[in-house]
């Protein structure tokens, strides 16, 4: 079993859907080309699994941090009204779906190899060559992704040791959506027999341009919009993983 064997399989979760969700340099949210230099494994104090990835967009480089475990393991959360039904977890889909159009494999049938990689460290405030754990099979490759430009509360602790918003804020780029680079279409889509992209326009409608305000404040920006299925019947997919549908030559 791989570094990802443990993933509980997404045969076993609730189907996903097409959602155009809500409302250095960042970019303003829109559809990139993005193109890997950097797909790497890590985890958090607490126990959850993350990867980093880190992309070229047009010459402005993307880097973010995606969890796709919680401290538990588990790369799904229970439905609030039904504890019989699993929801594979945002962060879980981005990264497999990353991984489908990529390489033609999900997340746990991914291998990884030890590659050094120039990581910030936030005590010393520099890069510094870290060896991580590569998915190497995604390095160089692109694909087109839906782009959020996020504004969020900067924090500071408290007398209690407790994280509070300073009134403060600082803007991130999220990756919201994945497109295949050939076709434009979602994973979605392929596990549906969708023959043309119809979502990416759906997501560019709903979200091109505006920011997504998760800031206590709200900065005075409302351009978030309420969450909302994509396309009619999109959750109607097999989700379980069929390789031949994303397979690479």
């Amino acid at each position: 079993m791989g570094m990802f064997g443990n993933l509980t399989d997404t045969t076993q979760m609730e189907k996903a859907t097409d959602s155009v969700g809500g409302g250095g340099q960042r970019l303003p949210s829109g559809v990139y080309d993005l193109k890997i230099k950097a797909l790497y494994a890590g985890q958090s104090k607490g126990g959850a699994s993350n990867l980093t990835i880190v992309a070229d967009a047009d010459g402005t480089e993307v880097s973010e941090t995606i969890y796709y475990t919680n401290k538990k393991g588990e790369n799904f959360y229970l439905d609030k009204n039904d504890k019989t039904k699993r929801h594979p977890l945002p962060g879980f889909t981005t990264v497999n779906d990353i991984c489908l159009v990529v390489t033609g494999k999900p997340l746990a049938e991914q291998d990884v190899e030890e590659k050094v990689v120039n990581i910030f460290d936030f005590e010393s405030r520099k890069d510094i060559a870290t060896p991580v754990q590569c998915i190497t099979a995604a390095h160089g490759e692109t694909f087109k992704a839906g782009i959020l430009r996020v504004i969020e509360d900067k924090n500071e602790k408290n007398d209690a040791g407790d994280y509070v918003p300073t009134g403060k804020t600082y803007t991130t780029n999220a990756i919201d959506k994945v497109f295949q680079a050939d076709d434009d279409r979602t994973v979605v889509e392929v596990l549906n027999g969708v023959e043309s992209a119809e979502f990416l326009t759906a997501w560019l409608e709903r979200n091109k341009g505006k920011d997504r305000d998760k800031s206590s404040k709200k900065a005075g920006n409302d351009n978030a919009g309420a969450s909302g299925d994509g396309r009619p019947g999109a959750g109607n997919q097999d989700q379980a993983p069929k390789n031949s549908l994303f397979a690479k030559g």
